[in-house]
């Protein structure tokens, strides 16, 4: 057997060499794998690194909702429809071809014929501009659920605000009730106040400590709701990176925008309103097609036989004007006419009602944002003078002109005001984000 032992795997039998050739595979394999995977751990960094945005959730939510995807791909079947119904000014070919059955009495006929319609007192036209509307409202159909589906992310993201304001005031509110929990632990080790004292302080505790828990629980909910409304993943790793909330300034401008909108000019412009008239007109052209269905219809036919038979040996083209009118059964044409024409009132009845409805909604956004900023300036000061008094008893209690329930009041009175300031700005985030999704004002 050759010595293999002077080749340059350093090795001196078989099964080395193809240990050393499977470590360097090994290897190579996993240096492969680092430069497939590296660049896309940099760009999960890079991702989890740029601040969350509501429009980037929009967006998402834009592109992969199934929902939405599904309404887009009904809009194209219905522009597909339009053309069908298009093609119905075309004329109509056909061929028959029978077998010989050996019957003398009925002989197979074979024919070519082409028949074009003249005039049809516009049951086509009036097909063609129904399945338009229908288009129309098929259109709307999408753009209303993509709004539908932004004002759901709004709400998420309103409540998602809410809660992480709201966890952040009791994180803060647990961090002053344990400082002040240790001082009561020195005061009554040293017995200069009874024991009492501390089991109030470590019920406060307890009492924060649960709406710490639901602030949490609330903020993971509002965080698995966008996940699923949006598609985009691992939001929980990406939320501490979320802009705080507008403040009263950086929101001036756009509430001289919504004092000065009019609302009755939006709600008639509204998506809505529009899919509503787009009804009216769907029912308007189908009353007209039932109506010229009612009448005769001229035509032109060509007709060309393909074979002789022992009756006439004559194959030659023969042209045809004529004539076509059916009433329906007891005539239930224009029984079905007359119906229809009571359906337009119907839905012309139906725009006024979409927009009432489109105006209460904005009014109701346009009260509650002006509301909430009034909210958001009172309790921003209330919020600062129960800090005020809250320095104001923890001096007074050392100098024992005040109790330790007064002090630990005080500080529930900070934190009930700062939750309901978390509140009202997240309520004032929340309808600020309808009135533009509404309005039509660009997103953030």
């Amino acid at each position: 057997m050759r010595d293999i032992s002077n080749y340059s795997y350093g090795v001196t039998d078989i099964s080395s060499v193809f240990k050393w050739i499977y470590c360097k595979l090994g290897r190579l394999v996993i240096v492969l794998c680092l430069y497939g995977v590296v660049p896309q751990a940099q760009a999960q960094a890079r991702m989890d690194s740029v601040p969350l945005t509501l429009r980037e959730l929009l967006d998402s939510a834009d592109r992969l909702y199934p929902a939405l995807r599904a309404a887009r791909v009904e809009s194209q079947a219905s522009t597909e429809d339009v053309d069908a119904v298009r093609r119905q000014r075309w004329p109509v070919a056909s061929m028959t071809t029978e077998t010989n059955t050996g019957n003398l009495r009925v002989y197979p006929n074979k024919v070519v014929q082409m028949q074009q319609t003249l005039w049809d007192f516009g049951l086509v036209s009036s097909r063609i501009a129904e399945a338009e509307a229908a288009s129309d409202v098929s259109f709307l159909d999408v753009s209303i659920q993509r709004q539908e589906l932004f004002l759901q992310i709004t709400s998420a993201w309103q409540a998602f605000h809410a809660s992480r304001a709201r966890r952040w005031f009791a994180t803060g509110t647990l961090v002053r009730l344990e400082f002040y929990k240790e001082q009561m632990m020195r005061r009554v080790q040293a017995e200069a106040s009874p024991r009492i004292d501390l089991e109030l302080v470590d019920a406060r505790l307890l009492q924060t400590q649960v709406e710490h828990v639901a602030a949490i629980a609330a903020e993971r909910l509002a965080l698995t709701r966008l996940e699923n409304l949006t598609g985009v993943g691992a939001l929980r790793d990406r939320a501490e990176q979320v802009d705080s909330m507008p403040s009263l300034s950086e929101t001036h401008q756009f509430t001289s925008v919504v004092k000065a909108a009019d609302l009755y000019d939006v709600s008639v412009k509204s998506l809505r309103v529009a899919k509503a008239r787009a009804k009216v007109k769907q029912a308007e052209q189908r009353f007209e097609s039932k109506k010229a269905e009612a009448l005769p219809q001229i035509y032109a036919r060509v007709y060309k036989p393909l074979n002789v038979t022992p009756f006439s040996g004559d194959t030659s083209t023969t042209t045809f004007v004529g004539l076509s009118y059916s009433t329906g059964a007891g005539f239930s044409t224009m029984a079905e006419a007359k119906a229809l024409g009571t359906r337009i009132s119907a839905a012309q009845l139906s725009v006024e009602s979409e927009r009432l409805e489109e105006l209460q909604t904005l009014q109701s956004d346009q009260e509650e944002y002006i509301n909430s900023r009034l909210r958001v300036d009172a309790l921003e000061k209330a919020v600062m003078g129960s800090e005020l008094v809250l320095a104001s008893y923890k001096r007074q209690f050392e100098a024992g002109k005040k109790t330790w329930l007064d002090l630990l009041n005080a500080v529930r009175e900070v934190a009930q005001n700062e939750y309901s300031l978390a509140d009202a700005r997240a309520s004032m985030l929340g309808s600020m984000s309808r009135l533009q999704l509404r309005m039509g004002v660009q997103l953030e």
